[in-house]
């Protein structure tokens, strides 16, 4: 396929038709993130950290186009759509420690040799990102890989690509060397392909286990640097002492926050027989009392990302009452 179709969950309107990159294209972003390399590590941490901030600002500039994004890319409600916050708390973290990390590091072997650990940036990395947390996912995938010294190329999910375009067009407002933060739209034919091939030299991926062994097998192959981040299946335990009011509306929201789409969302749920009853009849209370509406109303939860995920989930919880 030479296009995808990005549909809202929100009212089935089609948002946009998005060309795949062609070959010549890829091969073009590859060359430019290539010669950026030289000089964007030669400007030093500090100056990249620099420049950082000024992609981190521009982003937070056009926060309401990214907000509108994803409301409408995967139906998040208004009041929850804003991940600027997270961007910012991220980027800050990353810069109180990044002198930590990235600078040189003297090393004292007790034999009056000097030695130094310096570390080397890869190379060209690409960010391969979900599209639960589109935005803070993605810049933070970025703000890693830029601050130690690689050219960045973004593959954003397909259904959250407009996200990766709004992205690196901050980074063209903000003056960031050409060719240093790039999106693509890849096929995944072609991100196998160039990771095989070495093309890029480190790859963090966020999505599915399904797509972590993809990447990770055409990662090994190339000897490229992969860091996953897959699903998880996360459990709570509840015990006898809680106090089952609170905890149960603490539950509610670690598992419907995001309409239950998150990595970490609570999935399992282990209640000690003594508090079961009365666990259990506070946390329906608490979930049947979550309003679900068009995310412009301010509701609790938004629609989920698609119709097959709506139908998928609608097995599940079919598959569930079934077992018993």
């Amino acid at each position: 396929m030479d296009a995808f179709e990005i549909v809202s969950p929100v009212d089935g309107r089609l948002l946009s038709v998005v060309r795949h990159a062609r070959e010549s294209e890829s091969e073009r972003a590859l060359q430019r993130a290539q010669a950026a390399l030289p000089g964007w590590r030669a400007l030093g941490l500090d100056a990249r950290l620099d420049a950082i901030e000024a992609l981190v600002a521009a982003m937070q500039a056009r926060r309401a186009e990214f907000a509108e994004q994803v409301l409408w890319q995967i139906g998040r409600p208004l009041q929850f759509a804003d991940e600027l916050g997270r961007v910012r708390a991220g980027w800050e973290h990353t810069r109180a420690l990044a002198p930590q990390l990235l600078g040189e590091r003297a090393v004292d072997g007790g034999d009056g040799i000097r030695r130094a650990l310096r570390r080397e940036p890869k190379g060209i990395a690409l960010g391969i990102c979900a599209w639960n947390y589109p935005v803070a996912m993605a810049a933070q995938m970025a703000i890693a890989a830029l601050a130690a010294g690689n050219a960045f190329v973004l593959k954003h999910a397909p259904q959250t690509a407009l996200v990766a375009e709004l992205m690196a067009q901050c980074a063209d407002a903000a003056g960031l060397p050409d060719g240093v933060f790039q999106a693509l739209h890849l096929p995944h034919a072609m991100v196998e392909r160039l990771l095989s091939q070495r093309r890029f030299q480190a790859v963090q991926f966020i999505g599915s286990e399904r797509g972590g062994r993809a990447v990770l097998a055409a990662a090994g192959t190339g000897l490229v640097a992969a860091g996953l981040e897959l699903g998880g299946k996360d459990a709570a335990y509840v015990r006898a002492d809680a106090d089952l009011d609170w905890t149960a509306a603490q539950l509610v929201e670690g598992a419907y926050s995001n309409s239950g789409q998150s990595c970490c969302s609570v999935e399992r749920i282990y209640v000690d027989r003594r508090a079961y009853p009365r666990f259990a009849e506070a946390f329906v209370e608490r979930a049947r009392a979550l309003r679900l509406d068009h995310p412009l109303r301010s509701p609790d939860l938004g629609p989920v990302v698609s119709a097959a995920a709506a139908q998928r989930i609608a097995g599940e919880v079919a598959a569930a009452v079934a077992a018993g």
